[in-house]
């Protein structure tokens, strides 16, 4: 690859607005971004007294600071991996001349924009800077809610002539301020600062795609965007955003936006995308993806039929307007009229057809659902971007965009749950975020539950349909949940490290995130889980449509906000008495689910087992397979004596089971101390477990190293190449065996995918091989 990004950005802190303007340009360091990034200063901007400075840089100069008892105010960012040029204040003073005279302010009366008469309610636990929203406006010179005046004001202050501020970077974070300014009032409206990304920046991932072209996307992981541009991590520092992308025009460039990139064919030949955000959010969820690829529009048609089994008949709010609490932005809360919004596939050529096939009828149908079940699309449009196998996630929302990993393209459409779990992270984890981030259940535990509802509809289940495959979806699910409890760490299996609002203070207090950068965690299931059985636990007593009901008012009250579990637990149980009625308290809930590691007594696989046809069906085919292996075992024996023997018929094996019906067989052969080769030959040819989806190739991949199948290796091979996202924990199952070939096996697949593996993923499989990372450039 050989080109890098050059870029110029603008943001606001506080309630603030970033600008970013990246170029695509050949040169001899291709994984690095050159940016500009200039940032106005709000009242809820991260700060600190400085205190004996030492030593500063201003525009690439050395200052060494005399005075040592002086204490300035100090706007923070946090950033990692990434080289500042320069910090400049851009003077604002007569901005408000900058505003055309006889701006109306027009706003689309398709959206919802706060209520005024609101602004002193305490509804939601959100964080209200109206006041802030105010102040920026008189400043900057643009009326207030008039979104499009606002954008303007800030792309004109991105080129604007500056004067030098001191800074100082260390690991974590940039620091900024101005010589005698002691007061925040005081500070600088607005700083830009010039930087360059690093090769080593854990928010991009350079790589090739499946075609062998160059691309580019927004990795996040542990630092999310630090190593992209200087920004305000916690969750409640929200922003908007604006970019300028300059590409070669034969790149796709796809990022968090509003609407559709604005493109312009610049004089270089070059393309200029221009995309905007104007709902506020913590700069984590902006994503970014470039790449040679080719889009195409799926289908907007809103699928018809009967009233579907989960009694969704009517949205709450379709009637009548849902108020707003949030900040001023341009809301779709009350946007009842779009069911299906765009959405597009963009993936290589290499995989275009079977994506198109898998997902063209899929997306909107999900779409429709989910728009039945929790009301208007949060985000105008949806992009899905299939990416490159060193992915190192099923899929990952952002807003108005999905990245989805190749392995969701099953080829059977037994993997379409997933798009539900994304697709409803437009709401869950968007619209509605987390005030403490250890809380990742208020979002992974939410979208996990609903994938079966939505897809119920989407498909329009029946009613035994929908008890069976959710239930037996819930036992795998269990099993997976049992198997990360009995092997993970107990502190990580709480879903609210930080026990509320009382230590959500103390950790503000304490600038960091438990357990943000434990490796561990990049891999783990458990707060999607104990989330998911939590809300299954809850909709087996007060009934799943009443459960469905509401999270569709949850939606309404606190879209826009951030929130912690109490709050959505107070309004549940103001909703549904039937919980009281039956004995369960926010107490319970808090120390048997919340607060408590591991299974909480109550959950037992009995529940889900309990007259479902499709698992008794699955408990049957055991058996019979328990009968072929002991006589493959048998034949063997006599075979070694050389006797002649009769051996009774092979029972008939069922061979039209579902996907989660061959999951449950595998995982319960799994459980058998040795099966014969014999019985693994006929169980691959018998299910073509080599081609089904990757759940179940992974559950083969298990019985091939557990019972030393050379002949399955090259599907573990394959695997460990093609499906990077789920391959981890084969490398540990090989390495585990002590087997020399099966470590060599593990040796020789890390060799061949090492330069584009993502880096969390080389890192826990280089500890596994015990490779020596401090010689190793991740």
């Amino acid at each position: 690859m050989e080109d890098s990004y050059e870029s110029q950005g603008l943001c606001r802190l506080g309630e603030r607005d970033i600008t970013k303007t990246y170029k695509l340009l050949p040169s001899t360091q291709y994984d690095s971004i050159e940016a500009k990034s200039l940032a106005v200063d709000g009242e809820n901007s991260a700060s600190h007294r400085r205190n004996n400075i030492d030593e500063v840089l201003i525009d690439g100069v050395d200052l060494v600071e005399t005075t040592k008892t002086c204490e300035w105010f100090t706007c923070v960012l946090d950033c990692c991996d990434i080289s500042i040029d320069g910090v400049e204040e851009i003077p604002v003073s007569h901005a408000g001349k900058k505003v055309q005279e006889g701006t109306d302010g027009h706003i689309d009366p398709s959206v919802q924009l706060p209520d005024e008469t609101d602004s002193d309610q305490t509804l939601p636990s959100k964080v209200q800077c109206k006041e802030s929203e105010r102040i920026l406006g008189d400043l900057l010179g643009y009326h207030r809610c008039d979104f499009q005046g606002r954008n303007d004001i800030f792309k004109t202050f991105s080129h604007a002539k500056g004067e030098p501020l001191p800074f100082l970077v260390d690991q974590w974070s940039i620091k900024i301020w101005k010589k005698g300014v002691k007061r925040v009032e005081d500070f600088p409206a607005l700083v830009r600062i010039a930087y360059k990304t690093r090769p080593k920046g854990q928010s991009l991932t350079w790589t090739w795609d499946q075609a062998g072209k160059n691309c580019v996307f927004t990795q996040g992981a542990w630092i999310n965007n630090r190593s992209l541009f200087p920004c305000q991590e916690p969750p409640g520092a929200m922003a908007t955003w604006q970019a300028f992308i300059q590409a070669p025009p034969e790149y796709i460039v796809l990022m968090s936006g509003d609407e559709m990139a604005e493109r312009e064919t610049l004089p270089n030949g070059s393309i200029s995308h221009y995309f905007f955000v104007n709902m506020v959010m913590p700069p984590s969820m902006l994503a970014l993806a470039v790449g040679q690829w080719t889009g195409v529009r799926l289908s907007a048609e809103v699928p018809t039929g009967e009233d579907d089994i989960l009694g969704l008949i009517e949205i709450p709010g379709l009637k009548s307007k849902t108020p707003c609490y949030h900040e001023p932005w341009p809301c779709r809360i009350n946007c009842t009229s779009e069911p299906v919004i765009p959405a597009y596939i963009y993936s290589p050529k290499s995989v275009q057809r079977a994506a198109i096939t898998e997902f063209m009828t899929k997306v909107p149908q999900f779409l429709a659902a989910a728009f039945k079940i929790l009301g208007p699309h949060p985000f105008s449009r949806l992009d899905f971007v299939i990416m490159p196998h060193c992915f190192a996630s099923l899929g990952l929302a952002s807003p108005s965009i999905v990245f989805i990993s190749q392995t969701l393209i099953a080829g059977d459409g037994s993997f379409v749950s997933r798009l539900a779990h994304e697709i409803s992270h437009s709401w869950f984890g968007l619209l509605i975020g987390a005030m403490d981030w250890t809380e990742e259940w208020l979002s992974e535990g939410f979208a996990t539950f609903l994938e079966d509802p939505i897809q119920a509809v989407a498909e329009k289940w029946s009613e035994e349909k929908f008890w069976e495959i959710s239930n037996l979806r819930a036992l795998l699910r269990y099993r997976t949940l049992k198997s990360e409890v009995e092997n993970t760490a107990s502190e990580l299996q709480v879903m609210r490290p930080m026990g509320g609002l009382t230590q959500m203070k103390e950790a503000l207090q304490i600038g960091y995130v438990k357990n943000g950068l434990c490796p561990d965690k990049w891999f783990l299931q458990v707060h999607y889980l104990k989330g998911y059985f939590l809300l299954h636990y809850i909709a087996d007593i007060v009934g799943p449509a009443q459960l469905l009901h509401v999270m569709a008012k949850y939606i309404a009250i606190f879209h826009g906000c951030l929130v912690l579990s109490k709050d959505f637990f107070k309004l549940l149980f103001e909703t549904c008495p039937s919980l009281h009625q039956n004995g369960i308290t926010q107490d319970e809930i808090n120390r048997e689910w919340l607060d408590s590691p591991g299974i909480p007594e109550i959950l037992k696989p009995e529940r889900f087992i309990t007259g479902n046809k499709l698992i008794e069906e699955v408990m049957s085919e055991v058996e019979k397979w328990k009968t072929i292996d002991g006589m493959n075992w048998t034949k063997d024996k006599w075979k070694s004596k050389k006797k002649r023997r009769i051996f009774p018929e092979i029972p008939e094996i069922r061979k039209d089971l579902i996907p989660e019906q061959i999951c449950l067989l595998l995982e319960r052969l799994l459980q058998i101390d040795s099966l014969n080769h014999k019985t693994l030959l006929k169980l691959k040819n018998d299910f073509e477990l080599h081609v089904k989806n990757a759940d179940i190739r992974h559950r083969w991949c298990e019985l091939v190293i557990k019972h030393r199948y050379t002949d399955g290796y090259g599907d573990i091979r394959m695997f460990l190449l093609k499906d990077q996202a789920m391959g981890v924990y084969l490398y540990g199952e090989l390495l585990a065996s002590e087997d020399i070939i099966q470590r060599l096996l593990a040796e020789t697949c890390y060799e061949a995918v090492v330069q584009v593996m993502d880096r969390g993923c080389r890192r826990t499989v280089e500890e596994m091989l015990g490779i020596d990372q401090h010689d190793k450039h991740i």
